[in-house]
């Protein structure tokens, strides 16, 4: 489902930045690597041990709900409403607004 998504909205490579410190955290970063390479996709996967300040500094597209990163970057999408819509008609949502 994730990379259907992505695809619709067309980016020329994928990002994903995984917490050092938090467990399992580098298999799903070899996870990645080894689907992405063998569907051809561009995704890269890396692990930091401070992934939010460098998702907050970048100038790309960040793709979170993370506040604190979403206060700080310029560019933003987040992908969970999309993917709601697209994916789970009949999911039940609270709307806590």
């Amino acid at each position: 489902m994730i990379e259907h998504t992505l695809a619709t909205f067309e980016p020329d490579s994928v990002q994903w930045l995984f917490d050092r410190p938090v467990s399992n955290s580098g298999r799903l970063v070899q996870l990645i690597r080894t689907t992405a390479k063998s569907h051809g996709w561009n995704w890269q996967s890396a692990l930091h041990n401070n992934p939010d300040r460098v998702i907050s500094t970048s100038d790309r597209v960040a793709m979170t709900s993370d506040s604190v990163i979403l206060d700080a970057v310029d560019h933003w999408l987040n992908i969970t409403p999309y993917m709601l819509d697209q994916y789970f008609h009949d999911a039940w949502l609270i709307d806590l607004s």
